[in-house]
Parts: structure tokens; sequence; C-alpha cells
């Protein structure tokens, strides 16, 4: 199977889960954006900070899990904070062409090797090679606009102590504003769903932030 025979188009940016082994064999994961160059090769550009890259830069191999389920972002996305806290061992098994773990319940995943790591400033340029892709999910979910927006409220929250950390208060308080609105949504399209829980929790820690010194990124 290539990358396409998933859904992914040459040149578009998709929001996946990376999941390496750090270096005593723990499981990471981080949500990450993706964006496929050939039918077998994509491009990740962690921020240079990050744990994910110095996984990568170790391991030289990971897996890019596709999920519809927000909790998977949650928890993978703000695992540092202490109103979160690392995602359960159980959400992970060993991929089976490179040595590391994949989310047991992606819809997809696509395991690859590094190539090359290139580029300076805040930002590394990862040319990636899948080595095995595969599907797990059969059934097809209907689409309701509470996922794709808790989503986006998870995103934002990750850019949000950025943003703070660079001195740009305007840029935090935009970000919290469009959480806002999707937290309107949500309450109005699936007011019981856990996406409405999670954009709830969201917005009770970032909006504080605004008052609080930023930490640096761990994601």
């Amino acid at each position: 199977m290539s990358l396409s025979s998933l859904g992914y188009r040459k040149g578009s940016i998709y929001e996946v889960i990376v999941t390496t082994f750090d270096a005593q064999k723990r499981p990471h994961a981080a949500p990450m954006g993706v964006t496929v160059s050939k039918a077998r090769e994509f491009i990740l550009r962690p921020f240079v900070e990050t744990e994910t890259l110095n996984t990568l830069k170790v391991s030289k191999c990971g897996v890019i899990n596709v999920t519809s389920n927000p909790w998977r972002f949650f928890r993978t996305a703000l695992k540092n904070e202490a109103w979160v806290g690392p995602p359960p061992s159980s959400w992970f098994e060993h991929a089976k062409q490179v040595m590391a773990p994949r989310l047991r319940s992606s819809d997809s995943y696509a395991e690859f090797y590094v190539m090359d790591i290139l580029g300076r400033g805040p930002r590394r340029l990862i040319r990636c090679k899948a080595v095995h892709v595969d599907s797990t999910k059969r059934e097809v979910t209907p689409y309701c606009r509470s996922t794709s927006a808790t989503i986006e409220s998870i995103i934002h929250a990750t850019r949000v102590k950025e943003l703070l950390k660079e001195g740009d208060i305007r840029g935090a308080k935009r970000l919290i504003d469009l959480m806002k609105y999707y937290g309107e949504l949500t309450n109005r399209v699936s007011p019981k769903s856990d996406e409405a829980k999670i954009i709830r929790c969201l917005l009770r820690h970032m909006g504080g932030l605004i008052t609080v010194s930023p930490q640096p990124r761990r994601s």
C-alpha cells in the first residue's frame, strides 16, 4: 500500500500522531503535521526543542498514526501538563517493521525510517520513507463538526504557550477566542460528547495562562 491508498494527497498537510521510543524505550507520542512528497515519502517539521526531534535523531524511525479520536490528540499533545498527564502504556503496541510503538486504536498508520534531517532555525525538516502502511478501520463513521473543532482546539492550545513565550499576547488571545468559538459550536452540535468536555477543560486552563509566564515547549 502507498500513502495515497490511505487518502493522503501530495502537498497537503495532515495532522497525525507521531510515535517513537525514547532513550529508555518508553513510548513517546506527539501530534504533528505531515506533508506527503512522494508515493511512500513524507516530511515532518518538528521544532528543534521537542522530544520528538530528539527521539528521531537517535532511533531514525517511527510511526505516523491517523486517528479520529480527540482524546488521543488531547493526551499526546498536552502530556507534559500536570492537569493532563502522559497517555497510558496500554495505548501502544510494537510496530511491525521498525523499532517504534504505534497507537493501538489508530484508523491507519505508516511505519517509517528517517532519510534526512535538514534545516536551520526553529524547525527541522525530516524526510521520511514509509516501509509499512496499513489501515485498521473498516467502518465508515458519519462526520460531525465537533470532532474537527476539538482537534483544532487542541492544536491551538499547544501553540498558546509558544506565543506567550515570544511575547505575542494578542496572538495567544486570538487562539483562545477561536477555542471559545469551537466550544460554542461543539456545545451546539454535540453538547454531551467527549469533545465538549475536552474543549471545556482546555478553556479552563488556557485562559489562565495569559497572566502566567509560559514554560518551555516539550511536545
